[in-house]
């Protein structure tokens, strides 16, 4: 069918297929969206969509499938979302207690426990960055960590709870 077919076609398709749409459960708007991408599709592949029994149909399928589609990624998006939520939650917690441990350091112990822990660099690799041996890096991490210690059993002694997962 030609061009002049599809224009025909779809001045009667469109509003028998928003009404149908519609009657799916969604929004006018999302129905008006998905109808509209289902035309797009029927006009992009004109050729085979009017050879059909029924383009209608085939384009309330279409329709309907791009629906599910939205769907299932909203359902995705939104269970990602809730999951970062509780990430972002968790971390907020953990890292107010882990500030609070880290204050308790001088600032060349801060760093280096930093470099050593969060950002998992070795012993090596913080020398060279810091232009120091790495017996002077392996000594100076011994005392943070051993100041480290000294500052967890003090808090958890004066009822601070350490990295909860509640």
């Amino acid at each position: 069918m030609p061009v002049d077919d599809f224009e025909l076609w779809y001045a009667t398709a469109r509003p028998r297929l928003l009404l149908a749409v519609r009657g799916l459960g969604v929004t006018p708007q999302e129905a008006q969206e998905v109808a509209d991408e289902a035309l797009a599709l029927a006009f992009e592949r004109w050729a085979e969509v009017s050879a059909m029994a029924n383009p209608t149909g085939w384009a309330y399928g279409t329709a309907r499938n791009r629906l599910r589609s939205r769907l299932r990624r909203s359902l995705v998006a939104e269970k990602y979302a809730r999951l970062r939520r509780s990430e972002t939650e968790l971390f907020d917690d953990a890292f107010v207690e882990f500030r609070s441990i880290l204050t308790a350091l001088s600032a060349a112990q801060r760093h280096l426990v930093i470099m050593r822990h969060v950002l998992q660099m070795t012993e090596p690799e913080i020398a060279a960055e810091l232009g120091i041996s790495r017996g002077t890096v392996s000594s100076r991490l011994r005392t943070a960590h051993e100041q480290i210690r000294r500052t967890m059993l003090t808090l958890v002694a004066s009822g601070f709870v350490l990295w909860s997962a509640s």
